[in-house]
C-alpha cells in the first residue's frame, strides 16, 4: 500500500471534454459524521440538527458550508460526470434507486452504507485518469479498455462482482459504466455543494 501511496494521482489529465459538474456518492452517515465533527457547537446545536441538515436542503446550506471548511475526503476523491449532461452528473441516475446508482458505480452493497448522498460539486481543475495505484486494494477496478483511455470507467457490479443472495437482487441487469477520474482532497468552503439523497 505505501508503494501505491507514491505513485496516486499520477494517471495523467483526462483527455474528454472537461465536465461542468462531477458527483460523488457518499453513505449519509459519512456526510453527517464531517458536520457532527465540525459544526457541533457552533453551526449546529446538536447532533439532531447536524442529521437534519443533511437530510433537508436549506437556504442556509450554502453559507453553512463555507462557514464549516470541512475537508470532503483525506485522500483524493473519485468523480463521476455524465457525458451528455455535463453540469448534471447524475442525471443518469434518475428515478433510479441507491443499488441501481452505486452498481453502476462499481460500489459494493456490502460495503457502502444505505442512504447514500449524491454530491455534486463544479468539476475542479486538474481531474486525472485513475490507476491501479489509485486502486489501491479495491478489487473492483480495471484500467480502461484499449482504445478508451481518455479517462477511467467503472466497472459495474453485474461484471465484476457476485453477490450472494439475497444481494444478488438488489442491482438490476441494465447497469452501466460510468466515466471517472479523480482530484486532490476539497474542502467545504472550496466547492459549491449540493446533494441528493437517496435510499
Amino acid at each position: 500500500m505505501r508503494a501505491c501511496h507514491s505513485h496516486v494521482l499520477r494517471g495523467g489529465p483526462i483527455e474528454t471534454e472537461h465536465p461542468g459538474r462531477v458527483g460523488r456518492v457518499v453513505p449519509v452517515d459519512s456526510l453527517v459524521d464531517i458536520m457532527i465533527d465540525y459544526g457541533v457547537g457552533t453551526y449546529f446545536a446538536d447532533i439532531d440538527a447536524a442529521e437534519a441538515f443533511v437530510a433537508t436542503p436549506t437556504e442556509r446550506r450554502a453559507a453553512t458550508l463555507a462557514g464549516l471548511a470541512a475537508p470532503l475526503t483525506d485522500y483524493a476523491a473519485w468523480v463521476t460526470w455524465d457525458f451528455d449532461e455535463p453540469t448534471e452528473p447524475f442525471a443518469f441516475a434518475s428515478g433510479k434507486d441507491a443499488d441501481w446508482v452505486c452498481g453502476c458505480l462499481g460500489l459494493d452493497p456490502r460495503r457502502v452504507s444505505r442512504p447514500v448522498a449524491l454530491l455534486e460539486y463544479a468539476a475542479p481543475p486538474g481531474l486525472c485518469r485513475p490507476t491501479v495505484a489509485d486502486a489501491g486494494l479495491n478489487t473492483n477496478f480495471s484500467p480502461p479498455i484499449a482504445g478508451e483511455e481518455r479517462c477511467g470507467f467503472t466497472r459495474p457490479l453485474d461484471d465484476a462482482v457476485r453477490l450472494p443472495p439475497p444481494l444478488e437482487d438488489t442491482v438490476e441487469d441494465n447497469v452501466m459504466p460510468r466515466p471517472e477520474a479523480l482530484h486532490h482532497s476539497l474542502r467545504t468552503d472550496e466547492v459549491d455543494l449540493e446533494w441528493e439523497v437517496k435510499l
